[in-house]
């Protein structure tokens, strides 16, 4: 009843007041996941994200991991608000905590990567996307992310491959194009034209 007025914390109380044997807990723990798991979406949605909404974010996580200690998606939230806040230093810590828990999942490497680029270390940032891709090849962002890397490190050769994938993959990409273009000296080649029905 709590969940359904909105009232997230009463809901909480509840909860940790079932026995942990209780065959209750599952169904119970189930529903605040999914509440607190829609409004971090909520809030991810919102225009123009100011540092609030991403500390907003890490309080529901948080509320997550109380729930579920090994939620896999509630450390993620943690990482992507980390890095929407700017707190790099945090930001790679929560990836390793990610890492930790689910080595053999992309998303936590990845995050590390990023964390690391922004924070001027590419060189400790590439063999962090590379396990990532690794664990989940051609993925565009971590391609593109790849890319950033070889250009800082100098090897264009091999961000000029990266890029091209990124494009195979994803024609459209802005920053993927731009870049492109200028390793190879002239512009991207065109997106394509969407197909039109002319039935």
């Amino acid at each position: 009843k709590s969940l359904q007025s909105g009232q997230l914390e009463p809901a909480l109380e509840r909860f940790f007041k079932i026995p942990p044997d209780s065959v209750y807990r599952p169904e119970a723990a189930a529903m605040i996941v999914r509440e607190v798991e829609q409004r971090i979406d909520a809030v991810l949605k919102r225009p123009d994200p100011q540092a609030a909404d991403f500390s907003e974010i890490v309080t529901l996580a948080e509320k997550l991991l109380q729930v579920d200690p090994q939620s896999g998606s509630a450390m993620s939230y943690v990482c992507l608000a980390r890095l929407g806040e700017n707190n790099l230093p945090e930001a790679i810590r929560s990836a390793e905590v990610l890492i930790a828990a689910y080595p053999q999942s992309a998303e936590g490497h990845y995050y590390r990567a990023f964390a690391l680029y922004r924070s001027g270390r590419a060189a400790e940032a590439l063999p962090s996307v590379e396990e990532a891709l690794r664990l989940q090849p051609g993925q565009p962002d971590y391609l593109l992310l790849r890319a950033w890397l070889w250009i800082m490190n100098g090897r264009l050769d091999e961000a000029r491959s990266d890029l091209g994938q990124v494009l195979a993959a994803d024609p459209y990409n802005r920053t993927a194009r731009v870049l492109y273009g200028r390793l190879t000296g002239s512009a991207a080649a065109p997106a394509p034209v969407p197909a039109t029905d002319t039935a």
